[in-house]
């Protein structure tokens, strides 16, 4: 009896790793470069699951509708079924006709590092660090969202408390680029965040410099940040990205 119980045992953690291959398998696999808008994006080394993709009407200063543009979300688990990565792509369709965009993320104050880069209030232009505290915790208010929220629940993907995020955004003229990055500490060395809020948590500027090994993962995010961004540039004003595939994402404290 008790082997017939190890068997059964063991064929469900089997069939259950197989599933958990198959979620995640099943989704659109792209390498190198994804096209998103109008525009050609390099992606980090590895290969990624495209999650979500629609389209959508940007909001413009007067709060009206503005141009399409295009969303893409993409992810990496790993075999074990955890969440390591996730990309965030959205970039215009078609030119818009606007003389300002309605985009205040490049004045923020509280990230772990913002870099302000050639844009202007009415252009906004920025490179920037931060942490996501309760990622994917929190119900969606929005149908684009509720797509990935909903799929990380039903096939029970193990998530972070706790993501960082690497995040370009540019816009020009009547056109923009917004390529983010969600990295999982757990699974590059970093022991579960023990904090209870966002003010609390263990990547929060305000407590990461107690930390050297945290410290030094955010230099060396901060320095793979810089080298994407003129591919991002590039995607944006020529609707293609400059060189080949991106380096991979800091994987290691």
């Amino acid at each position: 009896m008790k082997k017939l119980i190890c068997f059964l045992t063991t064929l469900f953690a089997l069939t259950m790793t197989y599933a958990q291959i198959v979620h995640a398998t099943s989704l659109a696999l792209v390498e190198n470069q994804v096209q998103v808008g109008k525009m050609m994006i390099n992606l980090p080394a590895g290969q990624w699951r495209v999650l979500n993709s629609s389209d959508a009407r940007t909001a413009i200063d007067n709060g009206s509708q503005g141009g399409q543009v295009e969303r893409k979300y993409l992810i990496q688990l790993n075999e074990k079924n955890q969440f390591f990565a996730a990309i965030f792509l959205s970039a215009t369709k078609y030119s818009t006709n606007v003389d300002r965009w309605n985009d205040s993320v490049c004045e923020r104050k509280d990230t772990l590092w913002i870099q302000p880069l050639d844009g202007n209030f009415k252009f906004p232009a920025c490179l920037l660090i931060g942490h996501v505290f309760g990622f994917w915790t929190s119900v969606p208010n929005n149908d684009f969202d509720r797509v990935m929220f909903d799929w990380y629940k039903q096939h029970k993907v193990e998530l972070p408390k706790t993501a960082l995020l690497s995040s370009y955004r540019k816009y020009f003229s009547g056109d923009f680029i917004v390529a983010s990055y969600f990295i999982n500490p757990e699974l590059v060395g970093f022991a579960p965040d023990s904090g209870t809020t966002w003010g609390s948590s263990q990547w929060h500027a305000g407590v990461i410099k107690e930390d050297a090994a945290k410290v030094k993962y955010v230099e060396a995010l901060k320095t793979w940040s810089q080298a994407i961004e003129p591919s991002h540039r590039n995607s944006l004003m020529k609707g293609t990205p400059i060189g080949g595939q991106l380096s991979a994402l800091p994987n290691s404290k």
